[in-house]
């Protein structure tokens, strides 16, 4: 035999040190449980694991239907304290002057979802809100990083990655650089690129990681007379397509001109 059926799992057996009371909120671990008849110390009883309750309400605190109900171990009153022990849910709101407040008792399930971090996040750290940044867990947080760190894995030896389209917004008053990315923040290996012509004049395009001509990535490309046209790089140079953390990519203009220009790529270690 694997199992066998017990009960619906509305309340579980219990053994206390010292005698419980008849109404006496029962934490064990990260769980609420109420002692619905007195159990003498040492003697085999039940706790109750779900059902609405009446409970202790700490003086001067309103609780709405449906707000999150903890319990303080110390004081024996219901909280709102998040670092008190999740009790339940407000069925009837309660006014600050009230002595008590009815609470549905979570379930054993809701337990367990909570203690696996599914029902309170409050170990997220803070994460910088800047280009790049990610929420990656460590096992027991979730901590900042950076999309291409080492977690993410190398793409380009068809490891899992994120990959990052980069677009510029590009006007070349003359022959000349737009930089496109003005700092990569972290290494990359460029996979495709393409531009969308914003204006009718002629110009030839191509992408460089330094130096027009000695560091270029594609080839010079006319973008095309007709506005809002799509244009494709059809070469990427083997030589030039990775881009070190920090660095840049130009396009280069032989002329003025205007045009989106688009750039796939995957982080690389």
């Amino acid at each position: 035999m694997e199992a066998r059926y017990l009960n619906v799992g509305d309340r579980i057996d219990y053994t206390p040190a010292s005698a419980v009371a008849a109404g006496e909120v029962v934490v064990i671990g990260k769980v609420c449980f109420v002692a619905n008849v007195p159990i003498a110390a040492n003697e085999l009883g039940s706790l109750a694991a779900r059902g609405v309750f009446e409970i202790a309400k700490t003086d001067g605190l309103a609780i709405d239907l449906g707000d999150a109900v903890r319990w303080n171990n110390s004081t024996n009153k219901a909280t709102k304290t998040s670092s008190d022990v999740y009790f339940g849910v407000c069925v009837e709101s309660a006014t600050a002057g009230a002595s008590t407040v009815k609470v549905l008792l979570r379930s054993l399930q809701e337990a367990v979802a909570e203690q696996l971090g599914l029902a309170d996040l409050s170990d997220v750290g803070s994460a910088t809100a800047t280009d790049g940044n990610l929420l990656i867990g460590d096992g027991d947080s979730f901590e900042s990083g950076k999309a291409g760190a080492k977690s993410v894995g190398n793409s380009a030896d068809g490891a899992a990655g994120i990959p990052i389209l980069i677009r510029k917004v590009c006007t070349a008053a003359g022959s000349g650089d737009v930089t496109v990315l003005a700092s990569s923040p972290v290494k990359l290996l460029i996979t495709d690129a393409w531009m969308i012509a914003r204006d009718t004049q002629a110009a030839n395009v191509k992408l460089h990681s330094g130096t027009a001509g000695a560091d270029d990535i594609t080839e010079a490309k006319a973008k095309g007379t007709t506005d809002n046209a799509i244009v494709r790089f059809a070469t990427i140079v083997a030589a030039k397509d990775e881009i070190a953390a920090g660095g840049a990519i130009k396009a280069n203009f032989s002329a003025a001109g205007a045009a989106d220009v688009f750039v796939l790529a995957v982080p690389i270690a």
